[in-house]
C-alpha cells in the first residue's frame, strides 16, 4: 500500500539523501583512481610507501561501498521494502562508525603523518632525485608550482644523489660551497624564472656564507607541502561532517520510514 502525507514525504527525503550518496560514491571512486595515476599530484612524493597505496584502496572501496549502499537506499525507498531499508540501515550504520573512527585515527596521528612527509621528502631530495625518473618528474613539478627548493631549503641539494659525480646537466645550476671550485647543482625547478634559464645560471654562483640567490625559491618545500596538506585537510574535515550529517538523518529518516511502511502494510492486511 503506498504511503500518503508526512510519509510520502519522507519517503522521497530518503530517496534524494541516498542519490547523493550514490553521487558521492562515484566521486569518491574517482578521487581514489586519479591519485593513483596522476603523476602530477604533490602526495606522489610519498607514492613509494605501501602505506600510501593501501590507504588509496580503502578509499576506492569506500567509495564503492557507498555506490552501492546509495541504490540500496534509493531502491529500497522507492519500492517501499522494509527488507531493503533495514539492509540499508545496517550498511549505513557501519559506515558511519568506520568514518568516526577513520576520522580520530587521522586526527590523533597527524604528527605521525607528519613526521613520514617529511622523511620522504628528504628521502626524496637526498637519493631519489635523478635516480628515479617518476619522482624527479613529481619532485620538479612540486618546487615549480610551490615556488620551494629542497626539503628545508635549496643547500639540501648539497647532501644529495644529485651531486655525485659532478657531472654538468643542463637540468642543475652550479652553486659555489666555498672559494675553491667545489660546487654542488640545483635544479632548474628551483628557480624562479624558469624561461629565462641565463638568468638564473648568472646568479647562481655564491660562497658557502652567502645567501641564496633570489632568482632561487628560498624555501624548503616541506613547510609548503604542509600547508598545502593542511588546507586541504580542512575541506577533507568540513566534507566529513557534511557526509556524517547526511548520514545521520539518512539513518533516521530510512528507520522511521521502515517503520511506516511495516505500519501500512499491518493495517491494509487488517
Amino acid at each position: 500500500m503506498a504511503l500518503s502525507g508526512c510519509y510520502a514525504l519522507l519517503k522521497y527525503l530518503v530517496v534524494i539523501i541516498n542519490f547523493i550518496f550514490f553521487l558521492a560514491g562515484i566521486g569518491v571512486v574517482t578521487a581514489g583512481i586519479y591519485l593513483l595515476t596522476d603523476s602530477t599530484m604533490y602526495v606522489q612524493v610519498v607514492q613509494d610507501d605501501a602505506n600510501f597505496h593501501t590507504g588509496i584502496y580503502i578509499l576506492i572501496a569506500a567509495g564503492v561501498l557507498m555506490f552501492i549502499v546509495g541504490f540500496l537506499g534509493c531502491c529500497g525507498a522507492l519500492r517501499e521494502s522494509p527488507c531493503m531499508l533495514v539492509t540499508f540501515f545496517s550498511f549505513l550504520l557501519v559506515i558511519l562508525v568506520v568514518e568516526v573512527a577513520a576520522g580520530c585515527w587521522v586526527y590523533y596521528n597527524l604528527p605521525e603523518l607528519e613526521k613520514m612527509l617529511q622523511e620522504h621528502v628528504k628521502r626524496t631530495v637526498e637519493v631519489d632525485y635523478s635516480t628515479n625518473e617518476y619522482l624527479t618528474k613529481t619532485f620538479d613539478t612540486i618546487q615549480s608550482n610551490l615556488e620551494c627548493c629542497g626539503a628545508d631549503g635549496p643547500r639540501d641539494w648539497s647532501k644529495s644523489q644529485f651531486n655525485q659525480g659532478k657531472k654538468k646537466s643542463d637540468k642543475g645550476l652550479d652553486l659555489a660551497i666555498s672559494s675553491s671550485p667545489q660546487t654542488y647543482k640545483l635544479p632548474l625547478s628551483c628557480c624562479s624564472t624558469p624561461t629565462s634559464p641565463q638568468i638564473c645560471d648568472d646568479g647562481s654562483r655564491i660562497g658557502v656564507s652567502a645567501n641564496i640567490p633570489v632568482v632561487m625559491h628560498q624555501q624548503g618545500c616541506i613547510d609548503k607541502l604542509k600547508k598545502v596538506l593542511k588546507e586541504h585537510m580542512v575541506i577533507g574535515w568540513v566534507l566529513l561532517i557534511i557526509i556524517a550529517v547526511l548520514e545521520l538523518f539518512g539513518l533516521i529518516f530510512s528507520l522511521v520510514l521502515c517503520c511506516a511502511v511495516r505500519s501500512s502494510t499491518d493495517h491494509y492486511k487488517s
